[in-house]
């Protein structure tokens, strides 16, 4: 117990506490040999006040009947301090899409963009329309959209419908389209993937992977600001 609360002996023998009734003393009868004190009346979200009772054992021990909630607080000896913009590359980003950009670079979307279309047209031959930087990254951002409306896992056809789906997902794409390039969205060279599987487990992303971890160690600094 804080040298802070001041509790209120209960009183059997009075109305107890302010707007209390007999079911409320009912609730808080306790064993006599106890010294019983409400230590605080706390409001909850709904407008609920829970009266924390304390109940005083024989032996000194303090008894609550509300949990105790932790402080979750990062102590500041942990805190590592940052100054704002610290890496120069990054001191004139001032909107999503530059930040985006940042971490799916040019380079990326390129890889993306090269190999989807040789798969594109290793299946579909010449009825395969070919995608570029600006579809893939409208089909990034569409996909991270729909993780944010937390419908990762809603069937597309329902993400599409007229009535019940997304009209920012229709305004960038079809789903016939948007199916497609999920299905043949590809990035690393199939013919060479065996050999460089024998060496690398995570041959069919690899390429991409390092050139995203790169960009992290580049750009992001992890600590407060």
């Amino acid at each position: 117990m804080s040298d802070e609360e001041e509790f209120v002996p209960y009183n059997s023998d009075s109305d107890g506490y302010s707007g209390s009734d007999d079911s409320d003393n009912d609730a808080l009868s306790v064993d006599p040999d106890l010294n019983t004190s409400i230590a605080e009346e706390v409001p909850v979200v709904d407008g609920t006040v829970i009266r924390t009772v304390v109940y005083m054992g024989k032996d000194g021990t303090e008894w609550k009947n509300t949990p105790i909630v932790p402080n979750a607080q990062t102590r500041w000896p942990n805190v590592v301090t940052l100054p704002r913009n610290s890496i120069p590359e990054t001191q004139n980003v001032t909107s999503p899409a530059e930040v985006f950009e940042l971490f799916i670079s040019r380079n990326m979307l390129s890889l993306i963009v090269k190999y989807t279309n040789e798969e594109g047209k290793r299946q579909r031959g010449a009825s395969w329309i070919e995608t570029d930087h600006t579809e893939i990254k409208a089909l990034i951002g569409m996909l991270v959209f729909i993780g944010a409306q937390k419908q990762s896992k809603v069937n597309l056809q329902t993400i599409w419908d007229a009535l019940l789906g997304q009209p920012f997902v229709r305004a960038t794409m079809s789903y016939n389209r948007c199916f497609q390039l999920l299905n043949l969205l590809r990035f690393d060279n199939k013919d060479t993937r065996p050999q460089r599987r024998e060496t690398d487990k995570l041959a069919p992303i690899s390429e991409l992977l390092n050139l995203h971890i790169s960009n992290l160690q580049r750009y992001y600094v992890p600590g407060a600001t």
